[in-house]
């Protein structure tokens, strides 16, 4: 993952991101979701303030599901684009 403490610390002003994310099958069991394949993040962190950061990132990837009649594998597409400015006090989850 990524490191934000020279946001924090003011060595860098922006923190340019690129990661090609592997989520295990058993961290998805209990959803929908069978498989998430190629997931890749680009995007990046700016400082705006003392504590609050402006994060765009755009994820993409593929996620495997089953089709609720044939229960056979069925590929969608994500393509995700989040702008956000959010507080170090605030948690981010996905």
């Amino acid at each position: 993952m990524f490191d934000i403490s020279k946001l924090k610390n003011e060595i860098e002003q922006t923190l340019e991101i690129k990661e090609d994310i592997e989520i295990p099958e058993e961290k998805l069991k209990g959803t929908e979701i069978q498989r998430l394949e190629n997931i890749k993040v680009t995007g990046k962190i700016s400082r705006i303030e003392n504590y609050t950061y402006h994060i765009t990132l755009n994820i993409t990837g593929n996620m495997v599901l089953l089709c609720a009649r044939s229960l056979e594998e069925v590929d969608y597409k994500l393509n995700i684009f989040i702008d956000k400015n959010i507080g170090e006090e605030e948690t981010v989850e996905e």
